[in-house]
């Protein structure tokens, strides 16, 4: 049993257990064990944590079934019912359908989408689809029954009933856009598919795979009925071809690229053949469109964040507009992309995301993962076996498990920071930086820093002017990193309180200053060192720090490095402004080493946002990219915190991207 009580000043939880049965009380007697208090502040962010939490967990696992709550009756919990808040259920036509189907009593399928076209969001769409098979007694007579109550038009019911036999799954649909609401019902006809695959197993031939009967909620009258024709086995390329015959490049570039980039990115976790294509046509309108299904990716929303930043650019979506809806999606699983040319002759894209099983009913509205609606896909799946590269061995390497040891051993709160480098056709993972306040060790706390440089053996030199400066540091960092050949200690101090100085001295111009003094030496033959020193440029703009990177990157010698660097920070303005970055360049006593470090933690990015960007690093770098997934998927939710690049020391160009759990103190 769990409890919630507050006042002004707090909230509780309480932990217990109820009676055993046959107790015989009078009165539900429920034993306390444990009681949790909190401040308001506190159990609001602990909502929003176990918000993110649970919509990750059930994006990848499935729905969790919740039992109603003996206190809390379902018009009270929003928990209970089918999480439709979004679907304004006060609506008549709305209403009307959810009554509907619920008096079906089966599962039903969830899923949500949005419609983007010129200056154009539309968010308030849903399918709900259920087996026909599942629909006991009359199920036949109750379909129609549920079309007729919605109005549709006559000469659709005769159409539907035609086809109704056939068909194995029903889907009813509910769009609002921006003059009226559109009423939907699709039969779905897989089974016949089916049976003649079976016969003749690489068949290409196209397949009507959905019929559409769609219409004004308010005017039947205002209709439409549109085929979806499946092309089974299609190449990854032949589906290209033939977006670009239905957008055709010249006129509807941009949406074109979108949808192809989309495709391309579920392509690197599956086999072609558990991507669906389908074309769709109706009857006497301009409307050319096609709907690619790609659940079987397991993509999240949030993966597509590159591409869905991109619509809302091309559509002049505000930004508030869509990130309203974003952020209440982005952790659901993406399903398909429908896009071309609508009955007005425009460009738009659709994107649908999020089924969820529910059972609607008077009680409750129970949640259940439904099955996918996707055929089976023939051949290897790409996205299986994902293993962690963050194992015990090499986290616990003998240096590197000395240095954590060390510095658990300061009994200080202290950040944990992972990265990855990548070069060309190297991916490092085994990298990670550990940094806490100086002034948080109680007893001598540089005694007890320089100890620690002792015993990771940092050299003499360093020593010296590590002692030197520590004085003046805030924050102390110390790392290890493994590459292709050796391991690299590392120490750095950050002397944050330079920046009141120079903000001080110009206020309007501050000057460029050094926050750092990096500290590194081979792990194995210290006497193999370098002092890195980073300079940041306090107050420079975006457009001015991408000049310096642009020229440290030689121009155009590495221009797709430049490209991708400016994609992350294009990311990153879409949550902060340019006074919220830090940029730092980085220069290293004797080697040629030119590189730079643009910190973005407080855009608050998630790595799975940034995904087709490093499908971008991985194809520049000749990564494969199930190498990358065995880094990316253990660590994916994790805050995306900044990126260094550059010229290394043996003249190569690569790029280095760090990350944090959102929790960083240990």
């Amino acid at each position: 049993m769990i409890d919630v009580s507050g006042s002004r000043e707090e909230i509780v939880l309480s932990f217990g257990r109820d009676p055993e049965l046959g107790e015989g009380l009078d009165e539900e007697t429920v034993q306390l064990s444990d009681r949790i208090v909190m401040s308001p502040f506190t159990a609001k962010r602990l909502g929003r944590l176990l918000d993110s939490v649970i919509g990750e967990y059930e994006s990848e696992y499935g729905c969790l079934d919740v039992k109603p709550s003996p206190v809390t009756g379902p018009d009270q919990d929003p928990s209970l019912q089918p999480n439709v808040s979004r679907i304004k259920r006060s609506d008549e036509k709305v209403g009307l359908l959810l009554q509907l189907v619920k008096n079906l009593n089966v599962q039903v399928g969830l899923e949500r989408s949005f419609k983007i076209s010129d200056h154009t969001l539309l968010g308030n769409r849903f399918l709900l689809g259920t087996s026909k098979g599942a629909i006991s007694p009359e199920p036949h007579e109750r379909i129609l029954h549920i079309c007729k109550r919605m109005d549709m038009p006559e000469n659709f019911l005769e159409i539907f009933k035609e086809n109704l036999t056939q068909a194995n799954y029903v889907h009813f649909g509910f769009e609002e856009n921006v003059t009226s609401c559109i009423y939907k019902v699709y039969l779905e006809l897989y089974e016949e598919i089916e049976k003649e695959i079976k016969i003749r197993p690489d068949k290409t031939d196209p397949f009507l795979l959905h019929l559409g009967f769609k219409w004004d909620a308010s005017d039947n009258t205002k209709k439409a009925l549109t085929r979806y024709t499946w092309y089974p086995l299609l190449a990854i390329e032949d589906i290209l071809v033939r977006l670009s015959n239905i957008l055709d490049p010249h006129g509807y570039k941009i949406t074109l690229e979108i949808a192809k980039d989309i495709v391309s990115m579920a392509s690197s976790r599956v086999p072609h053949n558990a991507i669906l294509y389908l074309e769709v046509s109706e009857e006497n309108n301009p409307r050319r469109s096609f709907d690619i299904n790609m659940y079987r990716a397991k993509l999240q929303l949030r993966e597509l964040y590159p591409f869905l930043l991109k619509m809302c650019g091309h559509y002049s979506i505000a930004s508030e507009h869509f990130h309203a809806l974003y952020e209440q999606a982005k952790s659901k699983r993406f399903g398909h992309l429908s896009g071309g040319i609508d009955r007005e002759g425009r460009d738009f894209l659709t994107v649908y995301y999020g089924v969820e099983g529910y059972y609607i009913s008077d009680r409750q509205s129970k949640r259940e993962s439904p099955p996918e609606r996707v055929p089976p896909p023939i051949g290897p799946d790409k996205a299986s076996s994902i293993r962690s590269p963050f194992s015990t061995t090499g986290l616990t390497a003998e240096k590197a498990g000395l240095l954590l040891q060390l510095v658990e051993n300061l009994d200080v709160q202290y950040g944990f920071e992972r990265s990855f480098k990548i070069s060309e056709k190297t991916l490092l993972a085994n990298r990670f930086l550990l940094g806490f306040k100086r002034n948080t060790i109680r007893q001598e706390p540089h005694e007890r820093i320089l100890d620690i440089c002792e015993r990771i053996d940092m050299p003499e030199d360093f020593l010296k002017a590590f002692q030197k400066n520590l004085p003046e540091a805030n924050i102390v960092l110390f790392g290890f990193e493994e590459n292709e050949s050796t391991s690299v200690l590392k120490a750095y101090l950050e002397f944050g309180g330079r920046f009141r100085e120079v903000f001080k001295d110009n206020p309007e111009n501050p000057s460029p200053f050094v926050i750092h003094l990096g500290f590194k030496w081979d792990a194995s033959d210290n006497s193999r060192s370098t002092l890195a020193q980073y300079t940041c440029y306090p107050s420079i703009s975006v457009e001015n720090f991408l000049t310096r990177i642009s020229n440290i990157y030689d121009n155009n010698k590495y221009r797709n490095s430049f490209d991708i660097v400016k994609g992350i920070v294009d990311l990153a303005s879409s949550r902060i402004g340019q006074d919220q970055f830090l940029y730092v360049e980085v220069k290293e006593e004797n080697n040629p080493r030119r590189s730079f470090d643009i910190n973005t933690y407080r855009a608050k990015l998630a790595l799975t946002e940034l995904y087709p960007l490093f499908l971008k690093i991985c194809h520049h770098y000749s990564i494969p990219p199930e190498e990358f997934r065995v880094l990316y998927e253990p660590v994916k939710n994790q805050i995306f915190g900044h990126m260094s690049g550059g010229i290394d020391r043996e003249g190569r160009d690569f790029l280095t991207l760090y990350f944090r759990e959102k929790g960083i103190s240990k």
